[in-house]
Parts: structure tokens; C-alpha cells; sequence
């Protein structure tokens, strides 16, 4: 059994250096080669599992194609997991940008933001307010611009009980993996999304799935959720976090042991192998968890995060 593994951005200059290695590995399609970037590749015996980064059940279309997430490029301590819920005062949050390639999605964000418990700032992408002639997409960028700069995304996130996902240039997301390192409730709203680690980890148990045509009516369902279930909820996706999630390395076991239950463990017994692994983490955990190479967020940075976007940022968090 080998693992090879990389640690390209999304942007087509890091994925063409793997073009012709894609190509000669069994179950690796063309399609997938553009919507997944190639991470981790487990060869039993020659034979290929592609691990692609979640993205739509149309391109990840059976159980030889794991779906891995992306490592977060913004992280917070246990300190900040551990807050609970009820010491949370931010109802919903999200914090990033906005372009004419993002998803529609993000361009109806402002119409939940009340800059109270739902604060929501999707700034224009490109838009550098410290320029004289800054122009944007629409007549709300300059508006946008002013309410995101009135957040961080660290202490936004810090002080959420919920967080929103939405698509942006693709379905595949780092806040995913963002959400759950400051111990805040995922809030998926991407229809068609392949989860990572799905036929592994109880995504109910710890986030909340929204179709995207019921985004205007989030305020009225995380309201509706009773205070004992968002505090279970909360304290389970800082488990989660910490036991399959913590650094690229832990990702890449993670994605191996699914492997190993989906593949190789009698149906009998896959039950309660799930179970097991699911309350207590990966056997080897302390072996695969180093932090993630700093030369890899860099990269991962300079791919997805205009220059001027990384000056502004008062915590140095990078906006996608």
C-alpha cells in the first residue's frame, strides 16, 4: 500500500503538475481531474482511489471517490473550540468575498445581515476602497465594504454559534474545515455537495444542511433549534475537529481509515468499527498530527487570496 500526496492550491498552475500522473491512474477521469484537486491517492495492490476535495455528487459519483476536505488556512486553539454555545452572542456569521464568477448565492447574503446576532458581510472581491478610482461589481460594494470591515474573520467566527457555507468560485470550500476549527456549527447551504469523510462521520450530529433555495428562511430555522441541541452540536464539531480535521496530515489518516472501513472491514463488523472510531479518533492519531507545512499554507494563499485583501485583513486572515 502506498500514499502519495499533494498539496496544489486550487488554481490551474498547481493542478497542470500533476497532469501526467492523473492521467496513466486508474479511476481518475478527465472531469474529475478539473473539479478535484488531487490530494491523496490510495493504491492497494495498483489499483486507484481517487480523493477528491468535496465538490458535486454529479463529479464524485460512487464510493471509489472519497471526498477529503481542505485543510483550514485560518486556525484557532482549543481555547476557542471549547467556548460553548451559550457564550456565543452571534447567532449566524459569514465574512468573505464576493465576485461576478462566485456563485449567485453569495450575492444575496446582505439580505439576512441585521449587524446584530446575523452578521453576514460579503464584500466585493476585488474591490480596494484605498484606491481613488475603486469601482465594483454593483451598487453595493462600497456599502458591503463598510460592514465587512467592521469584522475580523477570527473574532466573527470566535463568537458564532452557527456559520454559513456557501459555494464560491466552486463547491469545495476551506471555511468548511475554518468552521469547525473555532468550534462554531457548520452551516451548509450548497445543494449537491459531497461531504468529506460522508460514509464515516455523522454530519447531523454537528452541522445543519440547508437547501439553497430556503437561505432567506435560516434566521427563522436556527432560532427554531433548541438551546440543548446547539450545545451538543457545538461541542461535537470541536470533537470532530480535533479527531479527523486538525492538520493535512490527520485529513489524509482520516481519509485512509474510510478506506479501510468502506473496503476492508467485514460488513459485520463495519457498524461497530465506525462507532468505535467515531468516539475515539484514529489508533495512530498522534503520529499524523503534525501541523500543516507553513510552505503549504503559503501556497494555498497565494492561490486564493488577492494580494490587497491579505494587507487589509486586520488578523491576517485571508478572504476567499
Amino acid at each position: 500500500m502506498g500514499i502519495q500526496k499533494s498539496t496544489g492550491c486550487w488554481c490551474l498552475w498547481c493542478l497542470c503538475t500533476y497532469c501526467s500522473r492523473l492521467r496513466v491512474i486508474p479511476l481518475w477521469t478527465r472531469t474529475a481531474y478539473w473539479f478535484c484537486r488531487f490530494q491523496v491517492l490510495f493504491m492497494p495492490e495498483q489499483e486507484g482511489i481517487c480523493h477528491c476535495i468535496p465538490v458535486s455528487r454529479f463529479l464524485c459519483l460512487d464510493d471509489e471517490q472519497v471526498a477529503m476536505p481542505l485543510f483550514a488556512m485560518v486556525e484557532f486553539n482549543h481555547t476557542v473550540r471549547a467556548v460553548a454555545a451559550d457564550a456565543r452572542p452571534v447567532l449566524l456569521s459569514f465574512r468573505g468575498t464576493r465576485s461576478p464568477r462566485s456563485d449567485q448565492t453569495r450575492k444575496h447574503l446582505w439580505k439576512l445581515h441585521n449587524g446584530k446576532d446575523i452578521i453576514v458581510p460579503c464584500a466585493c472581491r476585488w474591490f480596494d476602497a484605498e484606491k481613488p478610482d475603486a469601482q465594483g461589481y454593483d451598487e453595493r460594494c462600497a456599502q458591503d465594504e463598510t460592514e465587512f470591515q467592521k469584522q475580523t474573520y477570527t473574532h466573527l467566527m470566535a463568537t458564532s454559534k452557527f456559520s454559513l457555507i456557501v459555494e464560491g468560485f466552486g463547491y469545495h470550500s476551506f471555511r468548511l474545515t475554518e468552521v469547525l476549527a473555532a468550534g462554531a456549527i457548520p452551516v451548509i447551504a450548497i445543494d449537491h455537495y459531497v461531504l468529506p469523510y460522508a460514509m464515516l462521520l455523522d454530519w447531523d450530529s454537528f452541522s445543519i444542511r440547508v437547501p439553497e433555495h430556503q437561505l432567506m428562511q435560516l434566521p427563522d430555522i436556527l432560532r427554531a433549534i433548541p438551546a440543548a441541541r446547539v450545545d451538543r452540536m457545538q461541542q461535537r464539531a470541536a470533537e470532530v475537529y480535533e479527531l479527523f480535521f486538525a492538520s493535512l496530515s490527520l485529513q489524509v489518516a482520516t481519509a485512509v481509515e474510510e478506506i479501510r472501513l468502506v473496503h476492508f472491514v467485514p460488513a459485520q463488523r463495519q457498524t461497530a468499527e465506525r462507532r468505535r472510531l467515531l468516539t475515539h479518533g484514529l489508533d495512530y492519531a498522534e503520529a499524523v498530527s503534525q501541523p500543516t507545512p507553513s510552505a503549504v499554507q503559503h501556497a494555498s494563499m497565494y492561490c486564493n487570496a488577492p494580494a490587497h485583501r491579505r494587507k487589509n485583513a486586520k488578523d491576517g486572515a485571508v478572504m476567499r
